[in-house]
Parts: structure tokens; sequence; C-alpha cells
């Protein structure tokens, strides 16, 4: 897979993250669904899944969750493009996310859950560091 520099994803789907982010106790995550074209992760639908963990700083997607969005995805011709979740800090990959992100070498868009700010981090498996995904807000 090639490096993706961006993330295009709805104004909208920002918007409910962030807004779900702010009024929820626990830590929220997701899936992000659409297309990979070049370096761009396009996003097409969005997909919230239960945190299993029940932790304000901790996420862990259910496996049915994933399983059942996997499952829509591929129906759809869609594939997962991204992830999200939130902190009760600055929107930036803890240790955890760290490790899982060598995983899912995916955009993982991370909202504040205490200021709504958000940002978007990948991991670079041949340079062995993140970086950070360029978001491009689009309005309908």
């Amino acid at each position: 897979m090639s490096k993706i520099r961006r993330l295009e994803i709805p104004k909208h789907f920002i918007d409910l993250i962030v807004k779900t982010a702010l009024k929820t106790e626990i830590e929220i995550c997701g899936l992000l669904l659409g297309k990979i074209i070049n370096q761009t992760a396009i996003v097409k639908e969005l997909s919230f899944g239960r945190n299993i963990k029940k932790s304000p700083i901790l996420f862990e997607i259910a496996s049915e969750d994933i399983y059942r969005i996997l499952t829509y995805a591929e129906r759809k011709g869609l594939e997962v493009v991204g992830m999200f979740h939130s902190h009760p800090a600055n929107p930036y990959p803890s240790q955890r996310d760290l490790r899982f992100m060598k995983l899912w070498p995916i955009p993982w868009l991370i909202v504040s859950s205490i200021t709504g700010d958000f940002d978007c981090y990948a991991y670079d498996s041949e340079e062995k560091r993140i970086y950070k995904v360029k978001i491009k807000a689009i309005s309908f």
C-alpha cells in the first residue's frame, strides 16, 4: 500500500465524530470506509463500533462490529480507509495507539473529547515512524 498523505472526509462526518466524542464518557471508536486513490483516502461512509473496554482512556472495537462493518463494506464495494477514536487529551497517538497503528497502517483520526480538536496520523512501515496525514473536510 502506498503512503496515504491525505484524508478526504465529509465535514458532517467530522462534526458527528466530534459531537459524539464530546458527549460520551468513554472513548468512541469506529472505521472509515471508502476508496484509496493515489495517496488519498476518500471517506464515503463511517461506522461507529462499540468500545468493549468501556474506558475513558482505552478503546477496543468489538470484534463482531468489525466483522459487521467489513462485511457491509465488501457488499458496498468499499474498503477500510481509516479509523477514528477519541482521547481525553490532545489528539495525538498514545503509546498503545502506536503499537496498533503498526498492525493497521491506515489513517487514524483522533479527536480530543475535551476540546473537540482533531488530527490524523498513520504509520510508515518503511521509515518505522508515524507521520501526520492532512485532513481535507469536504462540504456538500
